[in-house]
């Protein structure tokens, strides 16, 4: 159940099924010469909505801004102080819960130290706050699996690298095949 997409009606239907949401998380930063900006958001959002697909869950509207330290000089990054960020999740999530929801999935594609630490920052502010809710934050990192590891090719594979475009690649084809792709393998 995609919130911006469905009614109230519907959102109050859904909470019969559910208490869980999963709000994605992500960054609007630079991802090399071959990677959109909204690399991060976009693959968190569309595993979000996959997630929904199979299970009994709400997916809020991404947070498309991000804590990017290392890319914050880069033309485009939009970056955001990590308190920003944390009091964006706490509200958020406070939301939510004056409409009915419990459980919430903190799930970002962008996993900087910085952007990591304001997610369990608000996480555990929010802890104090409710003592009905369960909150877990998550990246990309806590769900892939030792199998998965094996078949990457790219020793000390990173930001904007083999998995990432990978994943880009294969959730939206289409969409960006007017970016040039580098010719040969970077290392």
């Amino acid at each position: 159940m995609i919130i911006e997409n469905i009614s109230t009606v519907a959102f109050e239907e859904g909470l019969k099924k559910t208490r869980t949401v999963i709000i994605p998380l992500g960054a609007v930063e630079e991802h090399g010469p071959h990677l959109p900006m909204n690399t991060d958001i976009l693959h968190a959002y569309v595993i979000a909505k996959k997630t929904s697909e199979n299970i009994d869950v709400f997916v809020a509207p991404p947070i498309y801004f991000g804590v990017c330290r290392s890319t914050a000089r880069f033309p485009g990054t939009i970056d955001i102080r990590p308190e920003t960020l944390e009091m964006l999740i706490i509200d958020v999530v406070s939301s939510l819960y004056r409409h009915g929801l419990r459980r919430f999935i903190l799930y970002s594609g962008h996993a900087g130290m910085n952007h990591r630490a304001s997610m369990l920052n608000s996480s555990d502010a929010l802890l104090e706050m409710f003592d009905d809710i369960v909150v877990s934050s998550i990246t990309d990192a806590d769900l892939v699996d030792r199998e998965f590891v094996e078949l990457v090719e790219t020793a000390g594979d990173s930001h904007a690298g083999e998995i990432e475009t990978s994943l880009m690649m294969s959730i939206v084809p289409v969409s960006y095949t007017h970016l040039t792709l580098p010719t040969k393998r970077i290392v």
